[in-house]
């Protein structure tokens, strides 16, 4: 399956090629891992833990059997960089669709009227926008 970027789902090669998806049980069980919430991920200091633990967030939902361990161990430090940008761009996708679902279910929890998109998205470390 090759990259669909609208889908949020990268190619990545590993030991394999491998791909990378942000979907609902990913960024919950990225959450979880993280012991943060989402939101705070933005502006999380990057480092090799959290590196990994977002690779394996994005990647456990192709192949259930992978630990965070086993990603470590996929990962050379020379590739850090061309991951952390993999990361990125399937996050970019992801937190669009994750935030829109946030912002609609606030409105209509608030009785107001759902916003049709959200404003620019800036993935911080990067300087990236993305307006929906």
């Amino acid at each position: 399956m090759p990259s669909n970027r609208f889908r949020g789902i990268i190619e990545i090669e590993l030991d394999k090629i491998r791909h990378l998806h942000f979907g609902l049980n990913a960024l919950i069980a990225l959450e979880e891992t993280c012991g943060f919430p989402l939101e705070k991920i933005e502006g999380a200091r990057k480092s090799p833990r959290l590196l990994r633990d977002l690779l394996w967030s994005g990647l456990v939902g192709e192949d259930p059997a992978l630990t965070r361990e086993d990603v470590g161990e996929l990962v050379g430090v020379s590739e850090l960089v061309n991951l952390w940008d993999a990361v990125t761009r399937a996050l970019e996708t992801a937190w669009g669709e994750a935030r829109l679902a946030r912002l609609r279910a606030a409105a209509g929890a608030a009785g107001e009227k759902a916003p049709v998109k959200p404003g620019a998205i800036e993935v911080r470390g990067h300087g990236k926008k993305r307006s929906n």
